[in-house]
């Protein structure tokens, strides 16, 4: 894997991860756990993100409309659009009780225009 999507990948599980600290156990107590899977597999690396939190399913909602100015704009999603934007594929499970982001990076998404143009 190439040092740009392996910074890419980087940037996406660390976003991925900032929301689940953020915004999975707002008023639970105990908090739960957050599990982080790599699985290097022929055509990349696949990271499983899972969480104990109530069901949420960050892909459900549309993109935000970046076009639009920021006082018009609905909070939220910029995070899930950045994902989106640097890796191979993003998806997302409910499984055993748990919310599962599945981050994909394939070998060949060096093509990938940068998020940050």
């Amino acid at each position: 894997m190439a040092a740009v999507q392996a910074s890419r990948l980087e940037l996406a599980i660390e976003e991925a991860l900032v929301n689940v600290c953020n915004y999975a156990y707002i008023g639970q107590t105990p908090t739960g756990a957050v599990r982080c899977r790599v699985v290097v597999q022929p055509d990349g690396l696949r990271v499983d993100i899972a969480d104990e939190g109530p069901p949420f399913d960050p892909l459900a909602r549309p993109d935000p409309d970046t076009a639009l100015d920021l006082d018009q704009r609905e909070p939220g999603g910029l995070g899930i659009l950045l994902i989106k934007s640097l890796v191979s594929e993003v998806s997302y499970r409910r499984e055993d009780g748990r919310n599962v982001l599945t981050i994909r990076m394939d070998k060949a998404a060096a093509g990938k225009p940068d998020a940050a143009s």
